[in-house]
């Protein structure tokens, strides 16, 4: 048996050490040998030193510059140092070599997919399906692409066959489950993360999309108890540390321009009826600090008195017909929300005088949570141009609601508001699982991380979170993972009830 035989044997058995000491003996006596070469850049990939592996495999490509596996092997390479625009050559290289490489056409989907070249993916991701139709992690990744476009049944129907052909792939079986439960088949979908959790009790994302269901039912007590399951899995395995790249891209921007027409058609009316707002939350952090709107603030904010009810501030906003309210008109209602023209959220606080302070607050599933201020007057503030009101001490203000306000997070979290009357309720610790979860498992490591350092700022003797940071930290400093996993994927997809706070 050659040295290059039994490496391959050793590797096949998971004698991972052994079969690279057998490879690299193999090339120090032939320094050309392009199957021990390979060999070894796989084995350098299979054990996360992909640096590594990408220079091996280059030495290969020198020998022999043709080769569909160097070439396949080379993109591997390169989407696992974070570089899937680059491996995208080298997959279709490999292709080019070898019509029928299934492989490389399921790596290159993923590149494709991790690029933000969807459609392209999908065509590749059908190809590969052409070649194996059981090919189980092209078809889900097919069905996820489907399942973010919302044509639900198709992507229902490849989940199926993915499970049918192989039946141990549980994000399959989560993903099944969600598009189930959008299309409004409750029961089934219940089943179906029942039936994963019955195959794997500590399956994150069974425990998470049921945890949402308790959350919506109002059980806060058992969905806190699924939610802290799953980050328990993610203190005790790795393998979902590769699942994203480590930008920021689900940092929304939002359309200024749009948000500069509601101020002046919101103002104007309120002017017109002689009812008085404040600038408030993230609208008045950016008229403060950036003198315009945040991009990624997701709405705009207004503070109102309470002695305003919800039906005169309708009876207003209704006269002008790019106005749709969101929320009933009850006199209790604590937070009156509004769409502008479909596209810009808007939300009026309603202020409460309770001594020598003033609350404001939301309904988070039942529960309500508050938020406090020392009393204040409000004063002029010319706002892009346009006549406003501002709290009297802006800064002061902004200091209870942000902390240190003068330093732009993308990432701020309400429910770690300094401000939030009662510390930390029980119903904000479970969103703040829930947020930390979904940012860490869908591969926002920079979100995850400060989400978990705003909650360590309420909770510091919260171990569970801290060992979570720590391995996010330590991951960050690595080098990133690229679009080798896909898995908890459709967590984007999810109409999650944990993102709705209102």
């Amino acid at each position: 048996m050659t040295l290059i035989d039994q490496a391959i044997a050793a590797r096949r058995q998971r004698r991972f050490q052994e079969a690279e000491k057998t490879c690299r003996a193999a090339i120090l006596e032939q320094p050309d040998n392009v199957p021990a070469l390979n060999l070894l850049g796989v084995l350098l990939l299979e054990t996360g030193r992909a640096g590594e592996a990408e220079d091996v495999i280059r030495k290969s490509l020198e020998i022999d510059p043709d080769s569909p596996a160097a070439l396949h092997n080379l993109g591997l390479a390169l989407g696992a140092t974070g570089r899937p625009d680059q491996a995208l050559h080298y997959f279709a290289r490999a292709i080019a070599g070898q019509s029928d490489f299934v492989d490389a056409y399921y790596n290159l989907g993923l590149a494709l997919q991790s690029c933000g070249r969807v459609e392209e993916a999908a065509a590749v991701y059908d190809r590969a399906i052409q070649l194996k139709p059981d090919h189980a992690h092209a078809l889900n990744n097919l069905a996820l692409i489907h399942h973010g476009e919302a044509r639900l049944a198709e992507a229902v129907a490849l989940y199926r066959r993915a499970l049918a052909a192989d039946p141990d792939i549980e994000t399959t079986r989560a993903n099944l489950g969600s598009a189930l439960l959008i299309l409004g088949e409750r029961e089934d979908a219940l089943a179906i993360f029942r039936e994963a959790l019955a195959r794997n009790p500590h399956d994150p994302l069974s425990n998470y999309v049921l945890a949402q269901v308790d959350y919506q039912a109002m059980d806060i007590d058992k969905s806190t108890e699924k939610l802290v399951a799953t980050l328990e899995e993610l203190r005790e395995r790795s393998d979902w540390l590769r699942h994203g790249s480590t930008s920021s891209s689900q940092i929304p921007i939002y359309d200024i321009p749009r948000y500069r027409e509601a101020l002046c058609a919101v103002v104007d009316a309120l002017n017109a009826a002689g009812i008085e707002a404040c600038l408030f939350g993230g609208t008045l952090l950016g008229a403060t600090r950036d003198g315009d709107f945040i991009s990624f603030d997701k709405d705009m904010d207004f503070g109102i008195f309470a002695s305003v009810t919800p039906a005169q501030l309708d009876a207003v906003l209704s006269r002008d017909p790019r106005f749709r309210r969101q929320t009933e008109l009850a006199d209790d209602v604590i937070i009156s929300c509004y769409k502008f023209e479909d596209c810009v959220a808007i939300d009026f606080f309603r202020l409460y005088p309770e001594g020598e302070t003033v609350w404001c607050g939301l309904y988070w599933r039942g529960q309500l949570v508050k938020w406090r201020h020392k009393s204040f007057a409000l004063r002029d503030f010319v706002f892009l141009g346009v006549p406003t009101k501002i709290p009297e001490d802006p800064e002061f203000f902004l200091s209870e609601v942000y902390g240190d306000w003068r330093t732009p997070n993308p990432y701020f979290a309400a429910w770690a508001s300094p401000n939030m009357d009662g510390g930390f309720p029980p119903v904000a610790r479970c969103i703040a699982y829930a947020n930390i979860f979904k940012a860490a498992w869908s591969g926002d490591r920079p979100r995850a991380i400060d989400l978990c350092r705003q909650l360590l700022a309420l909770d510091p003797g919260n171990t569970l979170v801290a060992d979570i940071r720590l391995r996010l930290l330590a991951a960050q400093e690595r080098v990133p993972s690229g679009p080798s996993a896909t898995q908890g994927a459709f967590l984007g997809s999810l109409e999650d009830a944990f993102d709705n706070l209102t």
